[in-house]
């Protein structure tokens, strides 16, 4: 992916938001198979949600995570209020 493209993510609210809540709804879960679901060695092969997390690459601060949607809500405010203001000067 080019970097240009990488970046932009990190002032995605979707980013955040999506890491705060995966984080909140599986790192106390714990994942049982049906047998038509074990492995080869009868293991199942996500037992827990912090497995989960850390197979999407989720397993990130929930708070700082929080804190980072909030500052994206506050800056894509700011910027549509910097915009209003603009438009509203000009005409």
């Amino acid at each position: 992916m080019p970097v240009v493209i990488d970046r932009l993510n990190y002032v995605s609210i979707l980013k955040y938001a999506i890491g705060a809540l995966s984080v909140t709804n599986f790192k106390s879960s714990t994942f049982t198979c049906s047998p038509s679901q074990l492995l080869s060695d009868g293991t199942c092969p996500v037992t827990s949600g912090t497995l989960v997390l850390s197979l999407y690459n989720l397993d990130v601060d929930r708070d700082l995570y929080l804190v980072g949607v909030a500052i994206c809500t506050i800056l894509y405010r700011a910027m549509a209020l910097g915009v209003l203001y603009l438009k509203k000067k000009v005409l």
